[in-house]
């Protein structure tokens, strides 16, 4: 078994970290065991590639070795006051002796201050709100950016861990039938891109630029009512893209490559209601004077996207449909080609509840720039309530240019066992 590395600046700031929410718990007064709660996970993973190797001619195919990680979440409530805090932290044996910084992460990444009274609930700290009743493709889903360094593959395990989470105010009402959810997110968080020479890094994103000012401040409104068994949702939100542009600068004849974070205005509606066979659901989002990437530089457009999904449980089969596109207004001649795109999503599961079995199959399409998918199928096995083996595939196809195909030298196999507590 590989021996588990940690340099001395991660040690010191886990400790650092852990240091700091002991201190917190044991600070507040007529405090007790029985206002603690805890769970987590501790998980170990071997990965292989397989697959056509020699896609990229001018990539090396190391080894993708082994992982460990583990999540901890500690809660702690007292009367109408809460204290919430999620740690996490992962090893990749693969990238030791590499000048990546992919070796080891270890963070809070999350902690929250709650405090509820009878008809409101506040929440302020780093922490995660999802939008919208689809899943994966992210329409409404506007609040946190995802972390890419490893692709979209921790977000499909777990979509707090695919999310990067914010520093932000959460303040929610509810009256009757109706609940008012007030955003105020303070410092814009970039959308976190590959590391370059790593599995997942994109060709061409610049990685020298000069950053851009993050001091700004997103809002965002949520009202959620019911209509019959229709649960109905509107959003509001007036903030800043997480994904970087790029401009080039000339200054006294120097060329530097300038970043931008842009304002991005969204109005949504999504809504999820039970029919006689399953669950029909969708996600309608209209972009407004969107910043979008064109050669150099950048341009405005507006943008309408929609989804339809439909959710099947029979006995121990359940069924996830998925469908969306998005339609660009006032573009150039460059985006002529994404002028109309669709994705699509199918996702199948079989229980055998007897065995302690799981089988899923997941299926992602998209026809961004050139038709390409993702695909991912696995079994698990609970040997015990609390402990879990799972063997799985992870396969891209399309074309270099394609959102999947981009990473087509990247399929794998894995099993990997995972303990909770």
């Amino acid at each position: 078994m590989a021996r588990i590395i940690v340099d001395k600046l991660t040690m010191k700031a886990l400790c650092t970290n852990m240091l700091l929410l002991i201190t917190l718990v044991i600070s507040v007064p007529s405090m007790s065991l029985e206002n603690i709660s805890m769970k987590g996970f501790v998980r170990g993973e071997h990965l292989q590639r397989i697959g056509n190797q020699d896609i990229f001619e001018d990539k090396t195919q190391a080894s993708l070795g082994s992982t460990v990680d583990g999540k901890i979440e500690l809660d702690w409530a007292y009367e109408d006051f809460s204290i919430d805090t999620i740690s996490y932290g992962k090893y990749r044996s693969r990238y030791h002796n590499n000048d990546a910084d992919m070796e080891h992460d270890a963070e809070i990444r999350e902690w929250v201050f709650g405090y509820e009274s009878e008809n409101w609930q506040y929440r302020l700290g780093k922490q995660q709100i999802a939008w919208g009743k689809g899943d994966y493709f992210r329409i409404i889903d506007v609040i946190n950016p995802l972390d890419l360094t490893e692709s979209l593959i921790p977000y499909l395990d777990d979509y707090s861990l695919g999310r990067l989470p914010r520093e932000m105010l959460v303040v929610e009402y509810f009256q009757d039938d109706i609940e008012y959810q007030f955003i105020t997110a303070f410092k814009t968080q970039r959308t976190e891109y590959p590391e370059p020479e790593t599995d997942f890094s994109i060709t061409g994103l610049p990685s020298n630029s000069a950053s851009a000012d993050t001091d700004n401040i997103d809002l965002a409104l949520r009202i959620r009512f019911f209509i019959d068994s229709t649960d109905i949702d509107l959003y509001a939100f007036s903030g800043y893209s997480p994904d970087s542009l790029f401009t080039l600068e000339e200054d006294n004849s120097q060329t530097t490559i300038q970043e931008h974070l842009e304002k991005r205005n969204v109005i949504a509606v999504s809504f999820a209601r039970p029919i006689a066979f399953g669950v029909l659901r969708s996600d309608m989002a209209y972009y407004l004077d969107e910043a979008v990437q064109s050669g150099n530089t950048f341009e405005r457009i507006s943008k309408l996207e929609v989804l339809m999904g439909l959710d099947i449980i029979e006995d121990e089969w359940t069924y996830n449909l998925q469908a969306s596109v998005s339609q660009v207004y006032g573009e150039s001649d460059a985006f002529a080609s994404q002028k109309n795109t669709k994705s699509a999503s199918a996702s199948i599961q079989k229980e055998w509840s007897r065995q302690r079995l799981t089988s899923s199959l997941l299926w992602l399409y998209s026809d961004s720039n050139r038709s390409s998918n993702m695909l991912k199928y696995n079994v698990k096995y609970d040997w015990r309530s609390d402990s879990q083996f799972e063997i799985g595939l992870i396969a891209y196809d399309g074309p270099v240019n394609s959102l999947y195909g981009m990473y087509d030298d990247q399929d794998r196999v894995y099993i990997n066992f995972k303990q909770s507590f």
